[in-house]
């Protein structure tokens, strides 16, 4: 937490500038005296002396406290104001008992005053004025606390993003390379296509480092990932898409879309043309909507869940928090349906 004497001066002067006229005003109990304390010499060079240490005891307070609240018990902080305070007491009877009656033949308390009557009185604008500035440094306080805690919640949040997308590309890249290598040991003519297909989603995957890309970029991956999924497997898919021509310009974090379909590759039904896998893409007025839907396998219907869902929804909390649902449900014929909207205002491109 850096310092702020200027904020604490300013708003000590405020604050002396509204105490001391009301507490002038309600002695004498007549309140056309308010803000005219300032009229004559004397009371001028009376404001001002008193002004000094006024302001001394709130600077020396929160000092006090910056410099050893956190690194000391608190008795010490307390203990460091009381001598604080005492010595900007000396301070303002030398100004205003010894250099003002010196200079000026008057002082702010009659003539011969006792010290220790006088230290005790002083006490009273001691205390409030350090409480003042004690109160200043605790509310700069809790806000830079609140601002470290935000700061650390989102280098939190960035560290949590990092390992979830650390999870992703290992696994997308064991998933591809099974396939490959079931088209090589095969000798199918798929087997180089796959591989070049593959090296174009691995340069996404693994030098994509932007926290956002644009729904294009993130769409050529997936329709990289279909192509393997197609080459991998001895019949075609039953695949229905219903995807817009021209994508919107939208911005989603990296390889979001292409664990949901992973997903019902991994855990649906692919061969059935009567249940195929949907995929579909929309935009209303204000959500970006994406849905995919498959007829899960006989022997998957207990676990059509999956880590990679698991991993999406972290992020997706992580990144959009309130601004987006994610819906994953399992109707009564069988199929496993997932839709994802998002605000159009918290993934719209700049």
């Amino acid at each position: 937490m850096k310092k702020e004497l200027s904020t604490v001066i300013l708003w000590t002067l405020v604050f002396f500038y509204i105490y001391s006229p009301m507490q002038d005003a309600a002695l004498k109990g007549d309140i056309s005296e308010l803000y005219i304390f300032l009229a004559d010499r004397v009371e001028a060079l009376l404001t001002v002396t008193t002004l000094i240490p006024f302001t001394l005891y709130s600077i020396g307070a929160y000092l006090v406290f910056y410099y050893t609240y956190n690194h000391r018990p608190v008795w010490v902080s307390i203990f460091g104001c009381m001598i604080m305070a005492l010595v900007v007491i000396g301070l303002r009877y030398f100004l205003q008992e010894l250099c003002l009656r010196w200079f000026f033949g008057f002082g702010n308390y009659r003539e011969g005053y006792p010290i220790p009557i006088y230290i005790i009185d002083n006490l009273y604008y001691a205390f409030l004025f350090s409480s003042f500035g004690v109160v200043l440094y605790f509310v700069q306080y809790a806000r830079f606390r609140r601002e470290r805690e935000q700061k650390l919640e989102i280098e939190n949040q960035k560290m949590q993003l990092s390992l979830l997308r650390a999870q992703i590309n290992p696994h997308f890249l064991f998933n591809a390379m099974n396939g490959i290598y079931s088209l090589v040991n095969e000798n199918s003519p798929q087997a180089l296509p796959a591989i070049e297909t593959l090296s174009k989603a691995l340069r996404y995957s693994l030098y994509e480092q932007a926290e956002m890309v644009p729904l294009k970029r993130e769409w050529a991956f997936v329709q990289d990932y279909l192509r393997l999924q197609e080459m991998r497997l001895p019949y075609q898919p039953a695949l229905l898409m219903d995807v817009p021509d021209s994508l919107p310009n939208i911005e989603l974090p990296p390889f979001i879309l292409t664990n949901f379909i992973e997903n019902a590759f991994k855990h649906g039904e692919l061969a059935s043309v009567n249940h195929p896998v949907r995929i579909d893409m929309t935009t209303t007025d204000d959500a970006f909507v994406f849905c995919v839907s498959n007829t899960i396998k006989k022997q998957e219907k207990d676990r059509t869940g999956g880590i990679g869902l698991q991993n999406t929804r972290q992020r997706l909390e992580l990144v959009y928090g309130d601004h987006h649902e994610l819906e994953i449900t399992e109707t009564a014929d069988d199929r496993f349906l997932v839709t994802l909207k998002i605000d159009l205002d918290a993934c719209s491109a700049a």
